[in-house]
């Protein structure tokens, strides 16, 4: 059996209620975030836990089974970031309006920060920041139903946040409100000065000027972004294309 490190480790969120109006919502989805990879598993609404498992890499198989372990989080996690020392996971809970810390070699929640609708972290390429980009500029309503959501309405103001937490420090360094809506990623050019939000457009954001650059709208839903750094390019794909934006 090969030797199980750190690295080994994969999240998996565990939702044990996840019923959406008259349907069930489940959703599995395999990410791998620098040296951790981790499952998320489906969308819940009630009881919102991270398991963290140790995974024998040749087997992919459970290494122990006393290893599985669970860490209540706030409600809707939806993504991990792992830091590059290994030191922390950054957990963004989406309903809830929160960004939790857990300090790997304890597996507790260390710290939980107020982000409003948190909708997509990125870290920066060094590795020194965490960038979070808001579906909206305000809080969603505390406690959205458990099993309806139909109900559950998001208003959206045509402005996002951009929030960014100092991993050294464990504070946020800068809150900028973003001339945008409905923000699915951020892109990051190599050095960090620029990134991109893609959501209905792609906006360029000069982060030393907390000002936008450029904007580059698009008549249809973009499924799909990616930067080529090296290139200076974008790729992005809709329904029906993939359309390729120059940059710095």
């Amino acid at each position: 059996m090969a030797q199980i490190t750190q690295s080994d480790y994969y999240f998996q969120f565990t939702n044990l209620k996840s019923n959406i109006g008259d349907s069930d919502y489940t959703k599995q989805c395999i990410f791998q975030s620098n040296s951790y990879p981790f499952i998320l598993n489906s969308y819940n609404y009630a009881e919102d836990l991270i398991r963290p498992l140790q995974i024998d890499q040749e087997t992919n198989q459970n290494y122990k089974s006393d290893n599985v372990r669970n860490i209540q989080v706030s409600r809707n996690p939806q993504q991990v970031l792992i830091t590059k020392d290994d030191q922390y996971a950054y957990i963004r809970c989406f309903l809830s309006n929160t960004i939790e810390v857990i300090k790997i070699s304890a597996w507790k929640i260390v710290k939980s920060f107020t982000v409003p609708s948190p909708h997509f972290c990125s870290l920066s390429n060094d590795g020194t920041k965490l960038f979070i980009a808001s579906f909206t500029d305000s809080l969603f309503p505390p406690d959205p139903p458990e099993d309806d959501c139909s109900q559950f309405l998001i208003p959206l103001s045509g402005l996002s946040l951009l929030t960014i937490i100092d991993i050294a420090s464990q504070e946020i360094s800068k809150p900028d409100t973003i001339k945008t809506s409905f923000i699915r990623k951020i892109l990051n050019s190599s050095n960090d000065s620029l990134i991109y939000f893609v959501g209905e457009e792609v906006v360029e954001y000069n982060l030393t000027s907390s000002t936008i650059f450029r904007r580059w709208q698009s008549s249809n839903y973009i499924f799909q972004s990616e930067i080529d750094n090296k290139n200076h390019k974008i790729f992005l794909t809709t329904i029906d294309s993939t359309l390729l934006l120059p940059i710095f």
